[in-house]
């Protein structure tokens, strides 16, 4: 990953369990924008206040350890505000993922608190689109990170 970025592991006695990447969010992104219902020029100054999961991956057996993937993505969103401010100098206010949803329903992203926004069109080809994700439609998935952040997503 380049820019600015955080990478996880999610341990359990020195067993990697899953991983987890942040950078930076989707450049235009309706459903969010939406959301955040800042201007075109707010978005530009803003956008660094929020991050994308660009990697989520559990390696461990989902049996063995039942709601691995939601105890994963709701510690790491308990700690990854103060992880970024220590790293990259400022706060997040938001966080952003996209789920392929022919694969998968999102239900760790939900029971870790996030909102689903909206179904979200990929378009195919663009360099920077990289991921897995290539069904052409995704769900696009956000999570403040406390209510005061909540509060200055929608009022700045």
């Amino acid at each position: 990953m380049v820019g600015e970025h955080l990478c996880y592991v999610a341990e359990y006695q020195g067993t990697w369990l899953a991983l987890l990447g942040w950078a930076a969010p989707a450049r235009h992104l309706r459903p969010r924008d939406a959301l955040v219902a800042w201007s075109k020029k707010q978005l530009a100054c803003r956008r660094h206040f929020l991050a994308n999961n660009t990697r989520f991956c559990i390696l461990a057996d989902p049996h063995q350890f039942p709601n691995l993937a939601s105890r994963a993505l709701g510690l790491n969103r308990a700690r990854i505000c103060r992880d970024w401010l220590a790293r990259w100098g400022h706060p997040l206010v938001g966080l952003e993922s996209f789920v392929d949803g022919q694969l998968f329903r999102g239900t760790a992203y939900k029971a870790a608190g996030w909102k689903r926004l909206d179904d979200t069109e990929l378009i195919q080809g663009l360099p920077e689109v990289h991921f897995w994700f290539n069904s052409g439609l995704l769900v696009s998935r956000m999570a403040p990170l406390s209510i005061r952040q909540k509060s200055f997503l929608l009022v700045c």
